[in-house]
């Protein structure tokens, strides 16, 4: 197999046209070497924009978990509001019962003394 500089040579040594040279052996291979180039830039172009729509939707994705923590954030904090609210309903009606219930036994006191009171009254009576 001859190699290129060899062909070119003896294509020199013949009188043969460097341009027919050219024509035929190095402007196919430029021609390629073009196209590759244009391919290779095209797939640069289309990597870097890749990146960019990559960390476009990450910085989306990264605000919509904000927000959504923000606002898991709010409704916990409400419902420990809400929570202790019930808390202290229950305290605050555990504390009125108790003085219900002190009501309740003054009132059957009360009641028995007077249930007293009208029997010694009816015993005078009689």
């Amino acid at each position: 197999m001859r190699s290129r500089v060899y062909v070119f040579c003896i294509a020199a040594v013949r009188g043969d046209s460097s341009q027919q040279l050219l024509r035929e052996e190095i402007d196919p291979k430029l021609e390629k070497l073009r196209a590759e180039k244009r391919s290779y830039l095209e797939y640069q172009k289309a990597t870097s924009e890749l990146e960019r729509l990559t960390r476009l939707v990450k910085a989306y994705e990264w605000t919509l978990a904000v927000d959504k923590a923000a606002k898991a954030a709010t409704n916990l904090k409400q419902k420990k509001n809400a929570i202790q609210e019930a808390k202290d309903d229950v305290t605050r009606g555990g504390g009125e019962i108790q003085g219900m219930e002190k009501e309740i036994a003054e009132l059957h006191k009360k009641r028995e003394k007077v249930s007293r009171i009208k029997t010694n009254a009816a015993r005078y009576i009689d």
